[in-house]
């Protein structure tokens, strides 16, 4: 949420993959390092700000893939340089996604037993018109 116009941000994930190794301090921060090489041989580095106690301040990521010929004219390498400011990796504050309730006030109960606007002497009272209603049209 930005607190400047109350507007909910665009969400995007960012993490740091699972299997990646802590390489340790460095003057750009704490580095960490991951290599997949299924389905794409992948390389990417990370670096947190360290003096942050939770969850990690991102500021810079190093990203190399590399597309084997097998893919034809679009083999390749694509490698990317980030830097980020102010970028947090860590768990999602549930209250992100709260939504004003949209059950309605107003009208009929929904489910009888289940929604206090509903009377259960109620129900069976519908339950016995229904019966009629269904004797009625099989008698005719």
């Amino acid at each position: 949420m930005d607190s400047d116009t109350k507007e909910a941000d665009r969400m995007l994930e960012l993490t740091i993959p699972k299997k990646a190794k802590d390489i340790g301090k460095e003057a750009e921060g704490e580095h960490w390092s991951s290599v997949s090489r299924f389905p794409l041989t992948q390389m990417d580095d990370f670096w947190c700000n360290s003096s942050v106690t939770s969850g990690c301040s991102l500021t810079k990521e190093n990203g190399f893939v590399n597309f084997p010929k097998a893919f034809g004219p679009q083999a390749g390498t694509v490698i990317t340089n980030s830097t980020y400011e102010g970028v947090t990796v860590a768990p999602i504050d549930e209250s992100t996604y709260w939504v004003p309730d949209a059950t309605p006030t107003f009208g009929q109960c929904k489910e009888f037993g289940k929604d206090p606007m509903c009377n259960m002497k109620d129900a069976a009272g519908l339950l016995a018109d229904v019966a009629r209603n269904r004797a009625v049209r099989a008698a005719a």
